[in-house]
């Protein structure tokens, strides 16, 4: 009887499960690809995780992976040891809620957003983070918190790190080209005016 009840309990957890989390996979993310502890504080950044997942994503995607930066509600703050980053902009809704959306737009150097990590909130002082894959891989999305725990424990979204692969710069003319363009100008315009008179 013992084992009757327990296997009856083990596939009822299981179905729970599987419910849960393929509902709530954010739509245009797969996964999770990691689950892990993170800090509570959405202005602390935890350089020993970031460097990890950082990795772990470089291995795994077989591409050099950076972390971009935060969004969490009301702030933004990008990778200060990045500055192909300037003039990015990262946006979203819903960021007190349960639910919402994210767009990524390139700054300096061009990037495709890799992995979105999505931390919901604190569960006795340690924030819960789950790591999605983009996929396909976009610049903007949807997240979600439902991963976290069942209906009872459904916390809200503390913050969203993003972590990208560089893919290019944006086109800045250089300060030579520009000069001979410019000249160029002046001697067409200067044939031009010698011919009239």
């Amino acid at each position: 009887m013992r084992k009757i009840i327990g296997a009856m309990f083990a596939l009822t957890l299981a179905m729970t499960g599987v419910s849960q989390t393929a509902s709530a996979t954010p739509v245009g993310l797969s996964g999770p690809w990691a689950s892990t502890p993170t800090p509570a504080n959405p202005g602390t950044f935890d350089p020993l995780h970031i460097g990890t997942t950082v990795v772990g994503l470089s291995v795994a995607l077989g591409e050099n992976v950076d972390y971009i930066g935060r969004l969490s509600d009301g702030a933004v703050v990008f990778n200060p040891l990045q500055a192909g980053l300037a003039g990015a902009s990262l946006s979203g809704t819903g960021l007190t809620g349960k639910s919402g959306t994210w767009t990524f737009v390139s700054g300096a150097d061009v990037y495709q957003i890799v992995a979105v990590e999505i931390d919901a909130g604190n569960f006795f002082g340690i924030g819960l983070g789950d790591i999605y894959l983009t996929n396909p891989i976009a610049n903007s999305g949807n997240w979600d918190t439902s991963d976290f725990g069942t209906a009872r424990f459904h916390p809200n979204l503390n913050y969203l790190d993003f972590y990208g692969v560089k893919i290019g710069s944006a086109d800045v003319p250089e300060p030579m080209s520009l000069m001979l363009v410019g000249g160029g100008l002046a001697g067409l315009g200067f044939t031009r005016r010698k011919k009239r008179a």
